[in-house]
């Protein structure tokens, strides 16, 4: 026993140092067939490995222990964020038995986040959401808790100033935790100048005019 510990630690230690937040020893232990026969192994993140450890390399870990020790596997990622994601693509329809998708509406997402801690401004804040299409509840989460410190306080605020505040609130935290799909930078929209805008605007509608005199 002892020599095949060691014969797996040798082999083991070369993955275990690809994986973020997995120690050493846990994965000496999940090598041990006894002990995972007839269980259920959870892996949370997988997209967050190491770019040294290929997708490929997990898919086979998982095959090998699935078919020679009747162990079960809970994968947890972000299909979206896997470097490898083509890999990923071929092998998961081999290896991977059921695959159940996260994938929220932006109304069903805010319900979820808003059970217990809603902010102010509701649903303002819920229709900025939409319209952005965040289905991200982590994200959600946060947007509400920055719509709270700041307007928590001011309970009746005129509808002129909710409609402007409530949105840009929203986007400007939703584009700081990149949660908007090919949306601008964080930077530009916060530069933007409505004035400067609005003054660029006559400046050209008044070129155009002395063009046509």
């Amino acid at each position: 026993y002892n020599e095949y510990k060691q014969s797996v630690t040798n082999t083991l230690k070369g993955i275990a140092g690809k994986f973020f937040g997995v120690e050493l020893e846990s994965l000496i232990l999940l090598s041990i067939p006894t002990l995972v026969k007839e269980r259920l192994v959870v892996l949370d993140d997988v997209e967050r490995k190491h770019v040294s450890l290929d997708i490929d390399e997990v898919m086979g870990f998982i095959s090998e222990y699935s078919e020679n020790h009747d162990s079960r596997f809970l994968l947890l990622l972000n299909q979206d964020k896997l470097a490898d994601k083509a890999i990923w693509e071929t092998l998961h329809e081999k290896v991977i038995d059921l695959e159940i998708v996260l994938d929220p509406t932006p109304a069903d997402a805010f319900s979820i986040a808003t059970l217990e801690n809603a902010p102010p401004y509701l649903e303002s804040v819920r229709a900025a959401i939409e319209i952005l299409g965040i289905n991200n509840i982590r994200v959600i989460r946060r947007v509400c808790r920055v719509v709270t410190k700041f307007l928590g306080k001011y309970s009746n605020l005129e509808e002129s100033s909710i409609v402007h505040v409530v949105p840009s609130t929203v986007l400007l935290t939703a584009l700081h935790y990149r949660a908007i799909p090919e949306g601008p930078p964080l930077s530009y929209v916060a530069s933007y100048n409505s004035m400067e805008h609005m003054f660029a605007k006559e400046m050209a509608a008044d070129y155009e005019r002395k063009q046509e005199e």
